[in-house]
């Protein structure tokens, strides 16, 4: 439904424009002029760590804790709240920049130890090479007892909102998704963990996309992608206020799924997203049409009158569709649908405007039964519902 995505790169192959595939897929539309911020959930769970690539704080109510570059920290939920520690020992301790300070204790040990003495000429810092000729010196040991402490740092705890900033336009990773991100991510606790989401201005959040990450395409091919994506996540956060950040809404990635030819994109058309009477057009879109885009009703499942009418059945430029086959065995059919008798046949009984099918009527001795076109496909697992039925017969079916 709405933009293929392989239609918009063959227009743009053969030189259409960006008025003109945003023309193809969503007729009838206007082009505006949206700004603002996404809120991105990106990750739950406990003891999960952050890492500062580029250096940065946590913030709360009650002041702030910086950590420099290449550190990482350890957030986990503790109680209502949100503890905050280096991840490792080895991590060094983060400075504080406000009135909360990182507590810390000492833990005592009593050790006993061989100490050895060495006297050997002394070569300057930095000179000592592994080619230097070592000298023997004069060697005494002696054992004693020591007692020392370790220190131990068990962090801060944040009671209030919670947030993490980068320095400068720096990124702050997830360790756990091994992805990095720019703005702003705020902590929640949650049953068993903390919610990361990250808030990032709606251009910067384009450059994270991983819709489409080919620098070849041409450039009016990435601009509608860039124009189709801003106009789907303003709807998004004017109705639900968050976009997920897989193919279930866009698939986004961070800081690291940047390129320079989708940057130079997503900057030609600052702002620009597609709308339809007085609000955004619901510019949904998807990776190939098969050559023809289908209708709301055919997609969706929605039945009735439609308000989008520029969500057509279209054929569209497409060179290399995707032509695939699947082979099932009736009775493989008839238990995923849960036909109760003997299958003998499965027909196509309506299409829609796209032919797509969208009612399929299973046959056997039970009689005739009727499922759409939707729940035959999500029930096989196949790739659309524009396909053709054929029934034969085979002495092994894979």
């Amino acid at each position: 439904v709405g933009m293929a995505q392989d239609g918009a790169l063959a227009m743009g192959q053969a030189g259409a424009t960006l008025p003109q595939i945003i023309g193809q897929f969503y007729p009838g539309t206007s082009m505006g002029k949206a700004t603002g911020s996404v809120r991105v959930p990106v990750y739950a769970g406990n003891n999960v760590e952050v890492a500062f690539p580029d250096g940065g704080e946590f913030r709360g109510d009650s002041g702030s804790l910086a950590f420099a570059s290449g550190t990482t920290a350890l957030v986990s939920r503790d109680g209502q709240a949100i503890r905050v520690r280096p991840a490792t020992a080895t991590t060094p301790p983060p400075t504080t920049t406000s009135t909360i300070a990182a507590p810390t204790t000492t833990t005592a040990s009593t050790t006993s130890s061989t100490s050895t003495t060495t006297t050997a000429p002394i070569f300057p810092v930095g000179e000592r090479r592994q080619a230097d000729p070592i000298i023997p010196g004069t060697t005494t040991s002696s054992t004693s007892t020591t007692t020392t402490t370790a220190p131990t740092n068990p962090g801060v705890v944040f009671s209030g909102p919670l947030t993490v900033v980068s320095n400068g336009n720096g990124r702050i990773g997830i360790v756990a998704r091994n992805r990095r991100y720019r703005g702003v991510i705020e902590l929640t606790p949650l049953a068993g963990g903390v919610r990361f989401v990250n808030q990032v201005n709606v251009e910067t959040y384009l450059r994270g996309m991983g819709e489409v990450r080919n620098p070849s395409w041409p450039a009016a091919s990435l601009q509608a992608q860039a124009v189709a994506a801003r106009t789907y996540a303003m709807r998004a956060m004017a109705s639900g206020g968050e976009l997920c950040d897989t193919q279930r809404c866009q698939v986004y990635i961070g800081s690291d799924a940047e390129y320079a030819a989708m940057d130079k994109a997503v900057s030609a058309t600052a702002g620009q997203v597609i709308t339809y009477g007085k609000g955004l057009a619901s510019a949904v879109y998807s990776a190939n049409g098969g050559g023809h885009s289908a209708s709301r009703e055919e997609g969706f499942g929605l039945a009735g009158p439609s308000s989008y009418p520029y969500l057509r059945a279209a054929a569209y430029l497409c060179p290399k569709p995707d032509v695939w086959t699947v082979t099932l065995a009736l009775a493989g059919v008839a238990k995923r649908l849960k036909y109760a008798g003997t299958l003998t046949n499965v027909v196509v009984a309506e299409r829609g405007p796209s032919g797509r099918a969208t009612r399929i009527v299973l046959q056997g001795d039970k009689g005739e039964a009727s499922v759409t076109g939707l729940a035959f496909d999500a029930a096989l697992g196949l790739k659309s519902t524009l396909f053709h039925l054929t029934a034969t017969m085979a002495s092994e079916v894979a």
